[in-house]
């Protein structure tokens, strides 16, 4: 049902206009309308501005009665209200960072010192990048290991083809590939060509006599002269 309007006529009692009785059951049936509209009105609340991350106070509607969301104070954060605003008060910044390191901690707060000091110790290097701005680098260069009492490996060395010099002992159950020093205060490339040699040269053998005709047929030369013809002979020469 829409609103009724009361039809007044041209000229004040011209008889054009609703009568009476007319007039209010207009006036009667516009008040049920509105009551109705009244209860049946659709209430939303939407956040005012465009953030997306913007939340709303409005929660919800019951009948005729609008339920907003209550202001709760979080930490470090109070509330202060009067009849006309609400002021939220915040601590600033952090009110308290620890540090925790091997040997102790270091706590910043508002009773102690505000800044706090990274060092790069021997080998270290610390350093504030300037893309991203917001980095700081800890970095090590060269010395590392030396600063180091006791180094010690927890997975295999690759040297990627470099070499390692200035050691004073090296201490291994095996060494694959070739092997380059001393041994023994020995060079071993120097012996190296001795290795396959296959001119060697013991001298003579000298034989063992047991009789005095043996060590003068090993010591005689004979000569036999030239053969001519063929001819039968035989020529002993002993037992050896």
């Amino acid at each position: 049902m829409a609103i009724n309007t009361i039809n007044v006529g041209n000229l004040p009692n011209d008889g054009t206009g609703d009568d009476l009785r007319e007039a209010f059951i207009k006036v009667n049936n516009n008040f049920v309308e509105l009551d109705s509209a009244k209860k049946s009105l659709e209430v939303e609340g939407n956040n005012l501005g465009t953030s997306v991350t913007a939340e709303g106070v409005f929660a919800n509607k019951t009948e005729n009665i609008l339920n907003f969301k209550s202001l709760q104070a979080g930490s470090g954060v109070s509330l202060n209200a009067n009849s006309t605003s609400i002021t939220i008060d915040a601590d600033v910044g952090i009110s308290s960072l620890m540090f925790l390191t091997d040997s102790g901690s270091v706590v910043i707060n508002d009773t102690t010192s505000s800044t706090v000091s990274f060092e790069g110790g021997s080998g270290i290097v610390v350093e504030k990048l300037a893309n991203p701005s917001n980095t700081i680098r800890v970095r090590s260069t060269n010395g590392v290991l030396a600063a180091d009492s006791a180094p010690k490996l927890s997975e295999n060395l690759d040297v990627d083809f470099n070499n390692i010099t200035r050691a004073n002992s090296v201490t291994a159950n095996n060494f694959y590939g070739d092997l380059t020093g001393l041994v023994h205060g020995v060079d071993v490339r120097d012996i190296n060509e001795y290795l396959f040699e296959n001119t060697f040269d013991f001298g003579k053998f000298l034989p063992v006599f047991t009789n005095i005709l043996d060590y003068i047929i090993y010591f005689t030369e004979v000569d036999l002269g030239t053969f001519d013809s063929e001819t039968d002979f035989e020529i002993e020469l002993g037992t050896w």
